[in-house]
């Protein structure tokens, strides 16, 4: 069994239907975080993945960790493709995981709010090692849920990612569970992202939003069938999105003011200057390397996708970007299916945490999450070849014993 996944795992790195484009993007990076920061070495200045200076670009050892990093999340990837395509009952037991995430999110965030209510905030310091603009315990008199995370951004984007699986996934769970816990563990992640008062968590919440309006899956059948939402429901999303809005306005005194102070006057922030320096450099360095990069674990960016460029180059961008392109062309090979409802959820799910990525992505590395969305997928998306020949055997079988009856 080990050596087929092994195989498998290698055939669907060398097939741009599955997974060669992601592997061609490591390879491009690999490569790169060997050699471009000697050829480089010296010639443009970087925010390096150590300091918060700026500094000569040079070979380290966090050329190596990075491209380690980023290794597992593609291998993370390639084994979640193939767990789904040799056992597709492995499915559901992904969703059981998303949704123990959402309870230990909001677990996670209640234990914050006791802790700072009893006034034993100082015990859980140890996990909050931010320490520079909005990442202190209060904002306008309003308390940062931080979770056990390290930063208010840490956290509220955790929860938004939770938040955005659990209300998009909610159609394929059973009909108990997508009736009460799932609404209830989703928009309790939203709740804790918006405790959060994270800029980048209020920016996927919005997207967030705005997607679930136009998401028109409702349900799946007990005969796998897509059940759209009627005009009634999308319209009564409408007007729940809107009255909890005017509540939280109307219960919330600095509501207006926060949001004011942390995605308008932000931009005058020092965290904010210090972040936008760090992309200015890393999009400077794209450029000053000839569209080559300076290799991944050489460059701090504030953005995930202007880190790939300054990281891997023009050649990793391109391949990173048509792996992008080709999950978002993808459909299961029945339209009208569960699988086909999975791949949709993902695929809304996935655009708050890129906009995340967009605003706070410091490395190149995807993440294990996203690689665990990725492999989904990419498996659900392919005809299971594997299976079938399983099936044609037993088939085979049965009626070979049938006829020595």
């Amino acid at each position: 069994m080990k050596s087929d996944c092994v195989k498998e795992i290698l055939i669907s790195f060398l097939d741009f239907k599955k997974l060669g484009l992601l592997f061609a993007f490591f390879v491009i990076a690999a490569i790169g975080a060997v050699f471009l920061p000697k050829i480089f070495a010296g010639e443009i200045f970087i925010y390096n993945m150590r300091t918060t200076d700026l500094d000569q670009l040079i070979p380290s050892i966090t050329n190596f960790t990075q491209a380690g990093y980023l290794f597992l999340s593609v291998m993370i990837t390639a084994t979640f493709y193939v767990l789904l395509r040799q056992n597709p009952d492995f499915l559901d037991a992904l969703l059981k995981a998303i949704l123990a995430g959402g309870g230990a999110v909001i677990a996670t965030g209640l234990i914050d709010i006791i802790a700072n209510l009893l006034g034993k905030a100082d015990l859980l310091k140890i996990f909050y090692t931010a320490n520079y603009g909005y990442s202190a315990g209060e904002i306008l008199g309003t308390r940062r849920v931080l979770g056990l995370t390290p930063e208010p951004a840490a956290y509220g984007g955790l929860a938004m990612t939770m938040a955005s699986l659990l209300l998009f996934l909610r159609p394929v769970y059973t009909e108990k569970m997508r009736r009460f816990w799932i609404p209830f563990l989703g928009w309790g992640c939203v709740a804790m992202g918006f405790l959060s008062t994270s800029s980048t968590a209020y920016a996927s919440l919005f997207l967030m939003l705005g997607l679930y309006l136009f998401y028109n899956v409702d349900a799946v059948s007990e005969e796998g069938k897509i059940l759209h939402k009627s005009t009634a429901k999308k319209m009564l999303s409408a007007v729940f999105l809107a009255v909890c809005f005017l509540l939280v306005v109307l219960l919330s005194g600095n509501f207006v003011d926060l949001i004011n102070t942390l995605l308008i006057e932000k931009t005058g922030t020092s965290s904010y200057i210090e972040r936008s320096s760090w992309t200015a450099a890393g999009l400077n360095a794209f450029v000053e390397s000839y569209g080559l990069g300076v290799g991944v674990g050489s460059v701090r960016t504030s953005n995930f996708f202007a880190n790939i460029l300054a990281s891997t180059g023009l050649p990793g961008a391109l391949f990173f970007g048509l792996f992008l392109m080709s999950l978002y062309l993808r459909h299961a090979p029945k339209r009208n299916s569960r699988k086909e409802a999975v791949i949709k959820a993902i695929k809304f799910a996935l655009l708050p945490m890129f906009a995340a990525k967009f605003l706070a992505g410091t490395t190149p590395d995807f993440g294990v999450l996203q690689g665990i969305l990725f492999g989904t997928i990419i498996a659900l998306s392919q005809n299971n070849d594997h299976l079938d020949l399983m099936k044609l055997q037993y088939q085979r079988m049965v009626i070979k014993r049938k006829r020595n009856l």
